[in-house]
């Protein structure tokens, strides 16, 4: 029994050291693999700075279009901010909408459309300011032609009539939804 003590002891103080352990070698070979992986990409020529932030710029776009704005029917959301202004501003303001419309009015130095919902009959237009990147868009288009807008309501409510004061961030084809 003494015998077995003391052989057990001497294999506890003959353990093997860590750096001929199984272990120590698979953190090396990582570590090793993930420095030689970033230094080999930063040798081949990285697409600049600027390209990769413009690409990843446009994939957000998409991703933030999904998410970021809400679908809205113009013709109903007028319907609402005439049956109760105070709430509609409070529902809509400052809220980033999109919705199909028709357009209206172009505006000869190009800085707003105004659009009116598809409904028959819908004489409400939302007064929809623009920026220089639609333009080439824009002057494609015709009166009465169906777009999409995407944007922020900046203004709601009833100041001489209802109003509705959206600031633009994409405005295009009208998009048609598959079920």
């Amino acid at each position: 029994m003494k015998n077995e003590n003391v052989e057990k002891k001497q294999k506890d103080k003959t353990k093997k050291p860590f750096y001929k352990r199984w272990w120590f070698w698979l953190i090396v070979a990582v570590v090793a693999g993930t420095m030689i992986g970033a230094f080999s990409e930063a040798e081949e020529g990285e697409p600049s700075q600027s390209n990769t932030t413009e690409a990843s710029t446009a994939a957000q776009t998409q991703t933030d279009a999904a998410e970021k704005y809400e679908k809205v029917n113009l013709t109903k959301l007028f319907v609402e901010l005439n049956e109760n202004a105070l709430r509609t501003k409070n529902n809509y303001q400052d809220k980033y909408v999109e919705f199909q419309a028709q357009i209206y009015e172009i505006d000869d130095d190009g800085n707003y459309i105004i659009v009116r919902g598809l409904a028959i009959n819908d004489y409400n237009e939302a007064f929809c300011r623009i920026d220089k990147e639609h333009l080439d868009f824009i002057m494609q288009q015709d009166k009465y032609n169906v777009i999409t807008v995407r944007g922020k309501i900046s203004n709601i409510g009833d100041e001489l009539g209802y109003k509705i004061t959206v600031d633009v961030d994409y405005v295009g084809e009208r998009i048609i939804e598959q079920n």
